[in-house]
């Protein structure tokens, strides 16, 4: 009677702790790589910030996290001639992770599922851009788990967010970022 006690007790607790939510905040790193210039342009770093609630699904030593994420996520070539091209992407972002919890740390990896929302340019006139309505980025992180809160490192893999034309050429706008995300869990 006392081990069917302990094991009822036991999935008692893992299930009242087996889905949690999270209220996110992030800032990130974006850096820009436009292969439709060829020559004297080189890449630039811009930070932008965003948010969302994430909601994790915990299983010993496994979790599987997804949610809704408001990203902005600017880009920017320097072209050598002090005009620098930025692109300006607002996105609703689908993580779909899956991850290792040991104890205070946990590692994952999945995908970020992107859904533009709007884009703007600026800063070389004679480009035009073609947006892609979805997009997909593979990212890997790293999570610090203090009772209530997550601080996650992650590194986002370069992704084609978008095409451009620039005197004939067309091309891909490309990011890669990194970035942080504080979480308090509810």
């Amino acid at each position: 009677m006392k081990k069917i006690l302990i094991a009822t007790m036991t999935l008692l607790a893992f299930r009242a702790n087996a889905l949690e939510y999270a209220l996110v905040a992030e800032g990130r790193s974006n850096t820009g790589d436009a292969s439709v210039y060829t020559q004297n342009f080189t890449n630039g770093t811009a930070t932008t910030f965003g948010g969302g609630i994430l909601a994790s699904f915990n299983l010993p030593l496994v979790f599987f996290r997804s949610g809704l994420m408001y990203v902005p996520r600017t880009y920017q070539v320097n072209t050598g001639n002090s005009v620098n091209l930025v692109y300006t992407m607002n996105s609703l972002d689908v993580p779909v992770m899956v991850g290792l919890g040991l104890g205070l740390f946990s590692f994952y990896a999945g995908a970020d599922l992107g859904f533009k929302m709007s884009t703007s340019s600026s800063g070389y006139t004679a480009t035009t851009f073609a947006d892609n309505s979805t997009f997909t980025s593979p990212q890997v992180g790293i999570d610090l788990n203090l009772i209530k809160f997550r601080i996650s490192a992650f590194y986002e893999a370069q992704t084609t967010v978008s095409t451009a034309t620039s005197l004939g050429t067309t091309g891909a706008i490309r990011g890669t970022a990194i970035g942080a995300r504080v979480g308090f869990i509810f």
